[in-house]
């Protein structure tokens, strides 16, 4: 069993309270973030997992309050830190956590451990190679869409791993790839949008909840 002190020292982490519908959970995230940022300063290898967003904090609310279907099998991609999929866990909630990057993968298990879900599903998915046989009915995903890079894959994954008739929940703050994103797929997916703002003392951000479904055609 992984314990916050054992965890911190070994991963340069600090916890950090969250709570969400009510319930409080603790979270590790690098204490420096800079830590995870590789030495060559490739942009494009910036740790997104390292952080807790806005947006992943809205997606887990959602699912929080959302009724447990029986035989719903759920998965969350580009998982980050685990908030999410922990807190689907508390509520009942049958769910898949991945992500690819080795450092995320260690503290997404620990913040499983951390908040009573050693159960966890944890897996290692990479959206550019083979993905698994099983589908899932619903797929969700808070900042995924932030580099127009990952679009074909993204994509790819969609069409793959949901199962027909299923629903993929994405939450992002509003930017210009986000948007890009739904306008790609608007073709083949109908899509429910809907805003929530979050506010702190000194600023709020909005973060934009689409719910996307197969269109029927695109499915035949």
């Amino acid at each position: 069993m992984i314990t916050l002190d054992t965890f911190a020292v070994d991963h340069h982490a600090r916890a950090t309270a969250v709570a969400v519908a009510g319930r409080q959970f603790h979270f590790f995230l690098p204490a420096q973030i800079e830590d995870f940022i590789p030495e060559e300063g490739d942009t494009a290898a910036f740790p997104l997992w390292a952080k807790i967003w806005p947006a992943s904090l809205v997606l887990a609310d959602w699912l929080a309050t959302r009724p447990v279907a029986s035989g719903c099998r759920i998965l969350e991609i580009g998982a980050g830190l685990g908030v999410v999929s922990v807190v689907g866990a508390t509520f009942g909630h049958t769910i898949t956590c991945s992500e690819h990057d080795p450092q995320a993968l260690a503290f997404l298990r620990a913040n499983a451990q951390a908040n009573r879900c050693p159960d966890l599903p944890v897996i290692d998915l990479d959206w550019n190679r083979r993905l698994p046989v099983d589908g899932f009915d619903v797929i969700l995903g808070s900042e995924v869409t932030y580099r127009q890079a990952d679009f074909p894959c993204l994509e790819r994954l969609f069409n793959t791993l949901l199962h027909p008739g299923g629903t993929i929940v994405l939450a992002s703050e509003i930017r210009k790839t986000s948007l890009a994103f739904l306008d790609r797929i608007n073709p083949s997916y109908t899509i429910k949008a809907g805003q929530k703002v979050l506010r702190s003392e000194d600023q709020q951000i909005k973060v934009m909840l689409c719910q996307l479904q197969k269109r029927l055609e695109a499915e035949g």
